[in-house]
């Protein structure tokens, strides 16, 4: 079996890009089965952010595997293939593994070593097991990529001081303002990101910290404990008129910010500028806003601009984490060569659970005057010669399957020990 995948990431393809190309969780359902009926994919995952939309697959063959996953991509997101085709990142076996890793602990994230992924990859890995998508091998690996990420968080600390987007929008604003305090900040969204962003921003003395939801209950709740005023979203449009700055981290499918709504806004201020920060994907904020003189646009591109790259800790912790993935691989290859001798160490170990019960059989006919207790010592003691005269043919047939010269030994210990009937 190989491992493939296959889709866009930030490194490659724009925002306007990656927008067309993100899933939503119902989307991804569909998708996952819809992937699933066919014949050359033996299993499926499907991971999508705001930084990227990737899809892994185990197949038999790569033969024609990425320009028929290229075909049905098109075809979700309704894009030309000679276009999409043009941002497309595809990793092979290795490949694959080392990325999965590198993206769970957030390395290859917009923002070093943020948290956040990690939860995205176990939400991506959760819906492929709901769906029946994924087998044994993406078991193995999305479960060890999870693991190891959250061990290499812990363990270097990486994510010791916080950093977000919606961090170093905030930082941003700091800088080009020079002060937050007086400020009016409308968020948009109350859900993680919204969260974090009013978190960010309501410790710099401001005047007015509002927060807008669809869901009013709770925006009510997240402006209790960043100390804001919720609104209903049906305000919006009266809230923009007297805002200074605004940030949108709004989960939908079209702009709920456009280009109508301000069209018919009159700002309380004539020399003053709006300042909008759009964090997010699928853009919440209609782009061509950028048009109007009263207002400064920033999307996750532009801010992943503004990052600073001097995270020194952070960079420090990445080189320990890159290190740790390495073995990471290694480990998940030597696993998957041990899998070709599964079945023969299944049956090596059914074939002593066989002879353990016979045995224990024969001693309590032979031996029917024993207590209870004493069966139990004895069928303790059984199993523990069992277990041990096991361990060492278990252990060196696993090395040679690492070292990828098990074939031949494998038949032999199968034709010793009469395997063949119980595999």
């Amino acid at each position: 079996m190989n491992i493939l995948m296959i889709g866009i990431d930030y490194h490659t393809a724009p925002i306007e890009i990656r927008e067309q190309c993100a899933l939503d969780q119902a989307s991804i359902s569909k998708a996952l089965q819809q992937v699933k009926q066919k014949s050359y994919i033996k299993e499926n995952v499907i991971l999508s952010t705001c930084n990227r939309t990737e899809i892994y697959l185990v197949v038999e063959s790569f033969d024609m595997v990425c320009e028929k996953m290229e075909t049905i991509m098109n075809e979700w997101f309704s894009l030309p293939i000679e276009k999409l085709s043009n941002y497309f990142v595809i990793y092979k076996n290795e490949e694959v593994i080392s990325h999965l890793f590198r993206v769970a602990s957030g390395l290859d994230s917009m923002v070093l070593g943020e948290t956040q992924i990690i939860g995205q990859v176990k939400q991506a890995f959760e819906m492929a097991k709901q769906e029946q998508s994924c087998g044994w091998i993406f078991n193995q690996l999305f479960k060890q990529a999870i693991t190891m990420a959250k061990k290499a968080h812990k363990d270097t600390g990486i994510a010791d001081h916080p950093v977000s987007l919606s961090y170093v929008a905030v930082k941003f604003l700091q800088d080009y303002l020079g002060k937050l305090a007086g400020k009016k900040v409308l968020i948009l969204g109350a859900g993680k990101m919204g969260t974090l962003a009013a978190t960010n921003v309501e410790k710099f003395g401001l005047k007015e910290l509002a927060i807008l939801n669809r869901n009013y209950e709770k925006a009510k709740e997240l402006a209790k404990t960043v100390s804001g005023v919720a609104y209903p979203i049906e305000q919006l449009t009266e809230r923009l008129k007297c805002m200074d700055i605004v940030i949108s981290t709004f989960s939908v499918d079209t702009p709920i910010i456009t280009e109508k709504m301000l069209d018919n806004i009159s700002f309380q201020q004539k020399n003053k500028k709006l300042i909008m920060m759009d964090l997010s994907l699928p853009r919440s904020i209609d782009p061509n806003l950028r048009h109007f003189n009263q207002i400064d646009l920033y999307d996750i591109d532009q801010i992943h601009e503004m990052i600073d790259d001097s995270f020194a800790n952070r960079k420090k912790a990445a080189k320990e984490i890159e290190q740790v993935i390495q073995k990471e691989v290694v480990l998940f290859q030597e696993w998957r060569k041990i899998q070709q001798i599964a079945p023969t160490l299944a049956a090596m170990q059914a074939k002593a659970n066989q002879i353990e019960q016979e045995t224990m059989t024969s001693i309590q006919h032979k031996l029917s005057h024993l207590s209870a207790h004493d069966q139990k010592v004895i069928q303790k003691h059984i199993k523990s010669v069992s277990n041990q005269w096991l361990k060492e043919p278990i252990r060196n047939l696993k090395q040679l399957a690492i070292k990828s010269q098990h074939k031949e030994t494998t038949k032999i210990v199968k034709q010793i020990m009469g395997l063949d009937e119980i595999e």
